[in-house]
Parts: C-alpha cells; structure tokens; sequence
C-alpha cells in the first residue's frame, strides 16, 4: 500500500513539473513529444493525487480510535450523528455569522461573473427566448405531458425561460442576472450541504466559494440554453441538504416532503439529476460511518431512502413512455440514441482523464496563460501534492469521491 501511495505521489511530481513548465515557459518538447495543450499530465495528475488520498492510512481519532472503523451497532439510529452535528451547525461553531458567509460566497458570484452581464444573446439561446416569448398556459401544460422536439423531457427548465421572459424581455443583461443569482444560491448551498456532512467551518466556505467561480460553471451559468443545468443543480443541492436536516428526526416531517419536492423539481429539470438517489445513499452511508454492506443490510437506512428510488422509478418511466425510450440526442441515419453508443475506451478516458483534467485545472487553453494564473496554478500543484502526501481518507471525503 504504501509502495503504491508513493508510486502516484512520483508520478503526481513528475506530470506537475511538466504542466508547471508548460504554464511558465510556453510549449516546449519533451523527449521528441510537443507539449502544447496538456490535458492529459492535467488528468492524470489530478487521478494520481486522488489515488495517493485513497491509499493513505484512516484518519484517527482522538485516543487512537480508528474513524474509517468506528461503525455504529445495528441499532443506533441515523440521528446519533446527526443530532450532535446539528447542535454544532447551531451553536456558534461558526467562525463567521451566516449571513456574512451567504453575503460573501453571493459577492464572490459577482465578482467572477461581472463581465458576463454584458454577454450577448448566443446560438441557442434565440430559439429558446423566441419559445418563451410564445409561451402560454396551454403550452406549458403541454410541456409536462410531452417530450421536447430533441428527445429530452424537461418542463420545469422551459417554465423558468417563460417565466424569465415575463420580466426580462430581450434584455440579456437581465437574464444573464437571473442565471448568476440560481448559481449563487446553488453555491451557498454547497457551503450548508457541506456544514450538515460534518465539514469544518473554514472548508465548508472554501467548498461553496470554490464552487462560486470554478472555470467549469461558466457555460452553464452565462449561456441561457445552461437554465436546464441550474435548476437541475439548484433542486438536487437542496433536496440533499434538506434530506441530511432531516435525519435528525425520527419520523417524516416537512424537510423529508421538501427534499422529495425538490428532488422531483431536479428531475423535471434535467434528466442529469436522476442521480439523486444514488447521491442520496452514498450520502447516508457516510453520514453513518458504517461500512457499504452494513448500509446496505440496515433497516434505517432504507426506511429514509426507498421513497426516492420509488419516486425516481416512477417518473423515469413517465418519462421513457414520453419520448419513447431512453431518449436523448439521436444518431444521423441509425435514429439510435447516441448515449446507447457510447464506446468503453471514451468514457474510461472521460472518467478517468478529462473528468480530472476539469476539476483540477479549468483552463482556457486558446489562449496563453497570464502570468498570474501560471504562478497560481503552479501554487495549486505544490499544494495538491502536499494534500496527497499529508491527507488522510474519511468518511466524507469517500461519499464525496463517490458522489463525483
């Protein structure tokens, strides 16, 4: 094991040098192969420093107590835990008031989007405004009980465009200020899911910022036809954090009917959140710090969970009946759905390189790095590796890699 951790910091070390020169010097050659655009050391150097994680020994409690081993018996009850983190989320475990967090995760949306205001209407975004301006009760209706002409089923994402064009008209400026403000909530969201996971003060800030400017969000939240992808995020970031405030109840209450409301919303948004409930179980099964097979057996568990794979099950299939099948974007000739053509050695590359090449380094590269972003990604590398060697696998960061 510790052969192996060490393998990847080496070869994290060895593809850091490699981007950071690349990001410093410009293209150069290495060993007769042109380095110009590295998405790929990107990649694998992201893969590496999370495999280096995976590998490292538990984290250990106080006393010498394994975390990674400290399962609850069959009978403790999922709001053990979460009664005594509710209690910590509430009492003054905060190192700042709630409401300057909220105000600085909302500023810092603004702050990297400032010059997106003034955006212009672009590609789809003319048709999908010309569809909302022609909206009316009777098309929208239309819209819940029947697939979309490009084989998706998403009502609730055309319904917010028509509401939007109520008020903002053909002003781009004003659309583009609705988008920025979904995605401002989403990110205050991703700071409270991640205060109810048990996540400190400080890192929970870090994640809902991190989360406010990454250079993955931008089409989603600048270009109009991205509405589907922050509503569908907006409703399954507050279903969970609603599910998580609800362990702390021993029986159904109103934040378990408001997680399943927004979880039905993420669906009705884009087909992407019917990974709500697997979310969901790879959430509970951290919270209980149990191990998969434990969850798998426990009656608690599933007594919270099964409502929302039924309800999932329930309108996948309302929505397989509508646009015939599994629906999607159809292949030229075939009429096959392009998803059931996908190929094993492009999603292992997917998932295995460009995923990680996006989380870690979202990088225009059409255009030359300015200094300052070649010396802050060069920073973010020494830092990734001292994570890699110095970080410790929990509960939380195993649901967290999962949920990615």
């Amino acid at each position: 094991m510790l052969f192996a951790r060490n393998t990847c910091l080496t070869v994290a070390l060895a593809l850091g040098l490699v981007i950071a020169a690349r990001m410093l010097i410009g293209p150069f050659q290495l060993a007769g192969l042109p380095v110009n655009v590295p998405l790929n050391p990107e990649g694998l150097f992201g893969l590496s420093i999370l495999c280096a994680v995976m590998l490292g020994p538990a984290s250990v409690k106080r006393g010498g107590e394994m975390a990674a081993t400290a399962a609850p018996t069959a009978k403790d009850s999922l709001s053990l835990l979460t009664q005594k983190e509710n209690r910590q989320f509430h009492a003054g475990s905060f190192n700042f008031h709630p409401l300057l967090i909220v105000s600085a995760i909302g500023g810092i949306c603004v702050l990297a989007y400032r010059t997106a205001i003034n955006v212009p209407f672009v590609s789809d975004d003319f048709i999908l405004i010309k569809m909302a301006r022609n909206s009316s009760l009777a098309s929208l209706r239309h819209a819940f009980t029947s697939a979309g002409g490009d084989g998706f089923y998403r009502p609730l994402g055309y319904a917010s465009l028509a509401f939007d064009y109520l008020w903002a008209g053909i002003n781009p400026q004003l659309w583009h200020a609705s988008a920025l403000a979904i995605h401002a909530m989403s990110s205050v969201l991703v700071w409270t899911l991640a205060r109810r996971l048990g996540l400190s003060s400080m890192s929970a800030i870090l994640a809902g910022s991190l989360f406010a400017f990454h250079g993955t969000h931008p089409e989603a939240t600048v270009w109009i036809a991205g509405r589907f992808d922050l509503l569908a995020t907006l409703f399954t970031l507050m279903g969970l954090a609603l599910f998580v405030a609800s362990l702390e109840d021993n029986q159904w209450t109103w934040k378990t009917a408001a997680s399943l409301l927004s979880m039905t919303l993420a669906l009705l948004s884009k087909e992407s959140a019917y990974t709500f409930p697997l979310l969901l179980a790879v959430i509970t099964v951290g919270k209980r710090e149990t191990s998969l097979r434990d969850a798998l057996w426990s009656k608690t568990v599933w007594i919270r969970v099964w409502p929302y794979f039924a309800l999932t099950a329930v309108l996948f299939c309302w929505r397989a009946v509508l646009v015939g099948g599994i629906g999607g974007y159809r292949l030229a000739g075939t009429g096959e759905s392009s998803f059931l053509s996908l190929k094993l050695g492009t999603t292992l590359k997917v998932l295995l390189v460009r995923l990680w090449t996006s989380l870690f380094f979202p990088i225009n590269w059409s255009l030359e790095p300015p200094v300052w972003l070649a010396l802050s990604c060069v920073a973010a590398i020494v830092a990734l590796l001292w994570l890699g060697l110095k970080a410790r696998p929990t509960t939380v960061f195993w649901a967290s890699l999962f949920c990615l």
